[in-house]
């Protein structure tokens, strides 16, 4: 079966789990990704796409907490409500009022023969004017900020097409927390450690396909 996405240029999202996955466990969550985004029964964008709507609606609303409510209303009874009243109450604790949406896009960074779609949720422009690109990390598993640097490096070095000026961020949406460049990193050490990450995810993706 076909996958549904371009296996050398993986959502952010995907390559995101790859890293913070737990030593030893790198295959599985590869092979887990496989098995979700080839089965069109399964749908896994479906899962979260409520709540990223609700968000993007929620930090455009004077009354966040009213929008993002009503997400989770829709949603008890059900397997997702734990998780929708989770990051409903991380997300509404790192939401910044005073700050505005602007557009955001996604784009490829690319690596030599292999790349990622950075693909950011959120374009932020708080009260100072500072703007910045946030890609929303809704899963249980926790991400260090150390875990989260070769994919911000990846997002700064096309920060010029997805949100000119703009700073990259990962908002750790269940417990509220920012993660951001660290600056006593190199490029240097951070394009080694994304090239890892992208060969080692599609060099699974591909031994997974094949055997499938």
């Amino acid at each position: 079966m076909e996958a549904t996405l371009d296996p050398l240029n993986p959502n952010q999202g995907l390559v995101l789990d790859l890293a913070a996955s737990k030593p030893g466990r790198q295959a599985e969550i590869v092979r887990e990704q496989y098995k979700m985004l080839t089965d069109p029964n399964r749908r896994p964008q479906d899962y979260y796409r409520a709540f990223v709507a609700g968000a993007k609606a929620a930090a455009a609303d004077a009354q966040p907490e009213r929008v993002l409510d009503a997400v989770v209303a829709k949603v008890v009874g059900t397997p997702k409500a734990r998780h929708y009243r989770a990051l409903s109450d991380g997300f509404l604790g790192a939401w910044d009022r005073d700050s505005t949406l602007v557009p955001v896009h996604s784009t490829i960074f690319a690596l030599n023969t292999v790349g990622m779609r950075v693909n950011p949720q959120l374009g932020v422009r708080d009260a100072a004017g500072d703007l910045s690109a946030v890609f929303l990390y809704l899963k249980d598993a926790p991400l260090s900020k150390d875990v989260a640097q070769p994919i911000l490096f990846a997002m700064n070095e096309v920060m010029s097409a997805v949100l000119p000026t703009a700073r990259p961020r990962i908002l750790v949406v269940r417990s509220g927390e920012y993660l951001d460049i660290d600056k006593r990193t190199t490029p240097r050490s951070q394009t080694l450690r994304i090239a890892g990450l992208l060969g080692q995810w599609t060099a699974m993706w591909a031994e997974i396909a094949k055997a499938a």
